[in-house]
């Protein structure tokens, strides 16, 4: 319980803030994806001591985890006949989980701010960010258009 706690007041604080003032989530969402990550990730790697086996472990282990989940999405959307839209909607829902903002907050609340577990944090959430800006657009841009649309949808993402 006293790992869950501060989560637990931190996502109340911003229940009771957005009640209150009526918070603009797009902008909240924008200022997080292009600026508050980045920053994060940036520092992180900056003050990188981890061995680098240590991060292509991380690394492969969230690129299994993603790969794992994406397949048995895949295959259930299948099994469940979905239209291809759907399919698209449906396997990104399940494989893209929000390990930054929890997984930061767990973190630090358990280890301390100064913990090597956040460098490993860095490397999941970057692992897990580029393959969201690139895998994740093209199956949901897939779902709808052409191969080529997806990739140039891609390349017109600002974070890529």
């Amino acid at each position: 319980m006293s790992v869950i706690l501060p989560l637990l007041v931190l996502a109340g604080s911003g229940y009771v803030v957005q009640r209150r003032v009526g918070l603009d989530i797009r902008t909240l969402s924008k200022l997080n994806v292009n600026l508050i990550v980045p920053c994060f990730l940036f520092y992180n790697f900056y003050h990188f001591e981890l061995d680098l086996s240590d991060a292509t472990t991380a690394a492969l282990f969230t690129w299994t985890i993603l790969v794992g989940t994406a397949l048995i999405a895949f295959l259930l959307a299948k099994a469940r006949r979905f239209p291809r839209s759907l399919s698209a909607a449906f396997v990104i829902s399940a494989v893209f989980y929000n390990s930054g903002n929890y997984g930061v907050s767990v973190i630090e609340f358990l280890y301390g701010a100064d913990s090597p577990m956040l460098e490993v944090q860095a490397v999941v959430m970057t692992t897990q960010n580029v393959t969201n800006f690139t895998l994740g657009i093209f199956v949901i841009a897939s779902g709808t258009r052409t191969t080529k649309q997806a990739i140039f949808d891609i390349l017109r993402y600002p974070l890529i």
